[in-house]
C-alpha cells in the first residue's frame, strides 16, 4: 500500500465515502444491528441516496483518506446537530 493522503473530499468522492461508511458499520455493528439492515447500507441505491444527502449538507465538511487512488476512510465535521443547549459547538 502506498502512503495514505488525507484531503478535502469532492462531490465525486461522496459515493465512496458512503460505501466506506456502510462497510465500517457492517464490521462495527455486526451482532448489534440486524444483519438485513447492515447489508442494506451497501445497496447501490442506499449508497447513492446517502451521497446525495451528504452533498446537500452545507454545514458539514468531509475529509477522505486515500491510498492507491481509493478512498479508504473519511471524517465528517461540522456544527453540532442536537437541539440541546450545550457548550459544544461542533462534531467530528
Amino acid at each position: 500500500m502506498s502512503d495514505v493522503v488525507v484531503r478535502a473530499a469532492s462531490a465525486e468522492d461522496l459515493s465512496a465515502v458512503a460505501l466506506v461508511r456502510a462497510l465500517t458499520w457492517q464490521a462495527a455493528y455486526a451482532g448489534q444491528v440486524a444483519d438485513e439492515e447492515l447489508r442494506g447500507l451497501a445497496d447501490p441505491d442506499v449508497v447513492a441516496t446517502w451521497a446525495a444527502e451528504a452533498a446537500r449538507r452545507t454545514t458539514t465538511t468531509y475529509l477522505v483518506a486515500e491510498a492507491d487512488g481509493a478512498v479508504i476512510g473519511f471524517a465528517a465535521l461540522g456544527v453540532e446537530r442536537s437541539e440541546r443547549l450545550s457548550p459544544f459547538r461542533g462534531e467530528l
